[in-house]
C-alpha cells in the first residue's frame, strides 16, 4: 500500500502477516531530487514495474516556485534509489522546466511519462517515452490540447492520453507519432484512462 504527502512517499504492507500496518519504508523526495533546496518535490504519480521497482515522477520546484522540473525517480523494492532523471523538454526555451503528471509502466518495463511544459507555456503535454534504465526513446509534443491527467498502454505498447479538454490521444508506443484523437464535444474533463 502506498500513501504519499508533499515531498515523501511510505510503502507499508497491504496483506501477509504483518497486521501492524507498519511502514516497511519511506523516502523523502525532496532530500532525493534536491539536496541542496528547500523547496518541495511534490510526488504525482507512482508505478510498479515488473520487478516491483517503483517508479515516481515529481515536480521539482526550484527558483521559490518560479520553475519546475519534472523528475522521475526509480527505486528498488528497498526504498533505495537506482536512478534519478530530469526530463528534457524539447518544447520549452527554458528546458527543462515542466511540471510531470502522470507515469506508467508498458510490457517491457519502459516508462511512459505525461507532462507539461511550465514558464508560461502551460496547455501542451510532452509525452516521454524511456527505458527502464532511464533513457530517452521518445519524446512527443501534443499542442492540440491540455492538462494530460493520465497515461496507459495497450497490448500493443501504443500510448494513450486522457486530457483536461475530454479526449483521449493515441501515440506510436514505437517511435511516439501521433495516431488519433477521440473526445467529447462539450470539453468534459477525462481524467483516467485504464
Amino acid at each position: 500500500e502506498i500513501s504519499t504527502n508533499t515531498g515523501s512517499i511510505a510503502i507499508a504492507p497491504k496483506t501477509g502477516t504483518d497486521t501492524s500496518n507498519s511502514e516497511v519504508w519511506i523516502s523523502s523526495f525532496g532530500t532525493i531530487a534536491q539536496p541542496n533546496n528547500n523547496d518541495d518535490a511534490p510526488v504525482n504519480s507512482v508505478y510498479f514495474d515488473s520487478k516491483n521497482n517503483l517508479i515516481s515522477v515529481l515536480s521539482v520546484s526550484v527558483n521559490n516556485y518560479t520553475d519546475f522540473y519534472a523528475t522521475v525517480l526509480k527505486q528498488d523494492q528497498f526504498g533505495n534509489v537506482i536512478w534519478k532523471k530530469t526530463l528534457p523538454n524539447s518544447y520549452s526555451t527554458v528546458s527543462p522546466d515542466s511540471v510531470a503528471e502522470s507515469v506508467f509502466i508498458d510490457n517491457n518495463d519502459n516508462i511512459i511519462i505525461v507532462s507539461q511544459p511550465g514558464n508560461g507555456n502551460f496547455g501542451n503535454n510532452i509525452i516521454t517515452k524511456m527505458s527502464s534504465n532511464g533513457d530517452v526513446i521518445w519524446q512527443s509534443i501534443d499542442n492540440s490540447s491540455v492538462l494530460p491527467w493520465d497515461v496507459t498502454t495497450d497490448s500493443n505498447n501504443d500510448v494513450y492520453v486522457a486530457t483536461g479538454y475530454g479526449s483521449i490521444n493515441k501515440w506510436s508506443g514505437s517511435n511516439g507519432a501521433f495516431l488519433w484523437s477521440s473526445g467529447l464535444s462539450d470539453y468534459t474533463g477525462a481524467y483516467s484512462c485504464v
